[in-house]
């Protein structure tokens, strides 16, 4: 009958707990890591490096050479895209850079200077009878000074030349921006107009360094950027650049703020790039497209790992030993987020499942397995999914757009540490947790009891006995006493035995063998004609042992052993009795009991599937409540019933979640002796499934955090996998 019923057990549980998996977001470096590192170039420098060692030590094999300075172009709009091609505005306004100079536009010479405010507007006019994009110019005072397929705008007196943009452009796109160089319009078919700074090379890096590295930084890591921006920008000499971090950021010379002119430019970044003037990073005989970002956390990236495609000898990664972000190396505050960074496996989900083709909808990640490169970036994921669907070589940059992150080179770990007790068996696991209770001094008294699976219900009551007499539950087998449990009551040396259970249980041959083991003659058997007489005389010892508590009592089921185990933690560390009922109703050992020892007050462990309402209401009558003190598990599973009774033992009792034990929802000896421990030390204990966690204790763990310092799973992998005690532990810290 007792295996039956246990078989059913096992039936319910697998279809329960599909965890959501808490994974800790961590990681290092600010970028897409390629190149130089400008805070390892800033470390560079601070230690005596030149900027043109620095510059190359980035992009392994190459030189600093020369080539002719080509002029830049810079689509200044900071709102373009690849999508938009910076055709954004309808119109643009400009004027002279200063009120003593003015703007020559298509060659003519504008009459007003200073103050006159010029605006070009993009329109559609017929030339040689085709209707054509132009730009529209309008004078400061409305009139209309010509209209022209191309405009270009260049500025006349003055030192340095420089044209003023009334609206908003450069990187910061801030209004009222002072260009060297000349400004050119361009527009396109929906009378667009686009806003083009072609400027000398040198003029350009003005711009773009002290927005790439503070200008307040060590002059040779100023001219390490220099340097390789002016590399960057040679490739892209015949195209329109970006005024954002798409290409470099470029904020051109200065701007007005009301009557205050505010610098962009620099003198210690224009020193440096004068300093550097004509310098290039070359490969041979050819200039290289220097990438660059902020900082790479100590090593840089291979372009291969970041953006595929062939390994390319100057885009290796190399060793960055000065790099020290101060916010990225590792990463501490990004975008509002403090890091590390907890994230919920749904969460994941939502995140990735748009940029992952083979998401199953519905689905949570359980767990991710990062492909790292040597230098920590993450050149691709694999995704597993709750319901076992796996999705292959997700690219690291998804995730980073997913979450926000700083750079590729992240960790995502889904486990934290745990301390594990066991043993091969549950004989001597039971001995382990005993050894962990009681490490030095003995008890006075140990408890012994069948460890079979037919017996669960014995020794449920004896976890409750074992906590209130304030001794170990140590199982046998009723063929004979173990050696792992004889060792320890030969190390324990307790004064007396409890044997809990009929002689069908525990024969008298082995108890005389746990006497002998022990080396004491003082044994009480606690027994019964079944499992609920059994029940009712341990009822009745503890009764003995703390009477001040006897008035209150736990009621759990003696045919589904959860609730019982889940009660009988509860029970050890309240010193109440725990009584056991069925679903047919109060058996009469039960009955006797709660009239014996007077019970006024009950806490039920079970829901009405495994406790009906009527024999609730018959436990009721007989102690004169209209309704149980507390009553747990009428919602949810078994796990998020010990979750709520783990609560609750903390509210009532002062339990404290410091040290957390966890054992197996599914097999009951782990529960039983583990109860004991939970009990002595006044500490909760959780019930998971064993291959994955249970939801329930996820979220509990997760909520106590900032409290719990020790995480204790109670048996083997085979009852608790690693990977399941891992999961719990990364929610517990």
């Amino acid at each position: 009958m007792a295996l039956l019923l246990a078989a059913a057990v096992w039936g319910v549980s697998a279809t329960v707990a599909q965890a959501d998996t808490l994974f800790t977001i961590s990681g290092a470096g600010y970028g897409h890591g390629i190149g130089l590192s400008q805070y390892g170039a800033k470390g560079f420098a601070e230690r005596g490096s030149k900027g043109e060692a620095i510059a190359t030590h980035y992009y392994p094999g190459t030189k600093i050479g020369s080539v002719a300075d080509p002029v830049i172009t810079v689509n200044v709009d900071p709102d373009k895209t690849s999508a938009n091609g910076g055709f954004t505005q309808t119109s643009w306004r400009l004027r002279a850079g200063d009120l003593a100079s003015a703007l020559s536009i298509n060659g003519v010479t504008a009459p007003f200077t200073g103050t006159g405010i010029y605006t070009f507007t993009g329109v559609t006019t017929p030339i040689n009878g085709v209707n054509t994009p132009c730009v529209r110019v309008n004078r400061p005072d409305g009139t209309q000074l010509g209209i022209w397929a191309v405009v270009t705008v260049k500025p006349m007196g003055g030192s340095p030349l420089l044209t003023e943009v009334l609206d908003g452009s450069g990187i910061y796109d801030w209004t009222r921006v002072r260009y060297r160089g000349s400004m050119k319009f361009k527009v396109n078919g929906a009378n667009k107009v686009g806003l083009l700074n072609v400027v000398a090379m040198q003029d350009y890096l003005k711009g773009v360094v002290p927005r790439e590295s503070p200008s307040s930084w060590h002059n040779e890591a100023l001219r390490a950027q220099a340097i390789v921006a002016r590399s960057y920008a040679y490739i892209d000499r015949n195209s329109e650049m970006y005024c954002t971090t798409m290409d470099q950021a470029y904020a051109g010379h200065s701007r007005f703020s009301g009557t205050t002119t505010q610098m962009h430019e620099a003198d210690s970044s224009n020193a440096a790039v004068d300093s550097t003037a004509g310098m290039y990073v070359k490969y041979g005989t050819a200039v290289v497209q220097t990438f660059f970002h902020s900082s790479s956390g100590g090593h840089t990236a291979d372009k291969q790992t970041i953006w595929g495609g062939a390994a390319v000898p100057y885009f290796r990664g190399v060793d960055d030993p000065y790099c020290a972000s101060p916010n990225y190396d590792p990463w501490k505050v990004f975008g509002g987020i403090t890091y590390p960074r907890k994230v919920t496996g749904s969460a994941l989900a939502k995140a990735l499942g748009p940029k992952v083709g083979s998401y199953p909808p519905g689905t949570s990640v359980r767990s991710l397995r990062l492909n790292t490169a040597p230098s920590g970036f993450v050149g691709s994921f694999d995704v597993t999914w709750s319901n076992g669907a796996v999705s292959k070589g997700v690219d690291g940059d998804t995730m980073r757009q997913v979450l926000g992150l700083p750079s590729t080179k992240f960790k995502a770990t889904f486990g934290g540490p745990y301390t594990r007790i066991s043993q091969p068996d549950r004989f001597s696991t039971a001995a382990a947790i005993s050894k962990t209770a009681f490490p030095a001094v003995g008890p006075a008294v140990a408890v012994l009891v069948n460890g079979a699976d037919a017996k669960f219900a014995d020794s449920l009551t004896s976890s409750a006995l074992g906590g209130v007499a304030g001794g170990p539950v140590l199982l046998t087998a009723s063929t004979g006493l173990p050696e792992s449990t004889r060792a320890e009551l030969a190390r324990l040396k307790p004064k007396k035995i409890y044997v809990v259970g009929g002689h069908a249980s525990v024969p008298n041959t082995v108890a005389n063998q746990a006497l002998a083991a022990a080396g004491t003659t003082v044994a009480k058997r606690l027994g019964g004609a079944d499992r609920y007489a059994v029940a009712a005389a341990v009822a009745v010892e503890i009764n003995t042992l703390a009477p001040s508590e006897a008035k209150s009592v736990m009621i759990a089921s003696g045919e589904k052993w959860p609730d019982s185990a889940i009660g009988a933690v509860a029970s050890a560390m309240s010193k109440r009795p725990l009584l056991l009922v069925n679903g047919r109703g109060v058996p009469a050992a039960t009955a006797s009991a709660i009239q014996a020892l007077g019970v006024k007050q009950t806490v039920v462990f079970g829901g009405e599937g495994t406790l009906p309402n009527p024999v609730i209401s018959s436990v009721l009558r007989l102690t004169g409540e209209s309704a149980p003190y507390q009553r747990f598990g009428m919602g949810g599973s078994r796990y998020d019933e010990a979750a709520a009774a783990a609560s609750w033992c903390m509210t009532e009792f002062g339990a404290s979640a410091t040290t957390v034990y966890v054992a197996s929802g599914e097999t009951f000896p782990d529960s039983v002796v583990g109860g004991v421990l939970a009990a002595m030390g006044k500490n909760p204990m959780l019930l998971t499934s064993g291959k994955v966690p249970a939801n329930a204790a996820i979220s509990w763990l997760a909520a106590r955090s900032s409290v719990i310092t020790q995480l204790v799973v109670l048996g083997g992998p085979g009852s608790v996998s690693n990977s399941t005690a891992s999961l719990l532990g990364g929610a517990a810290y």
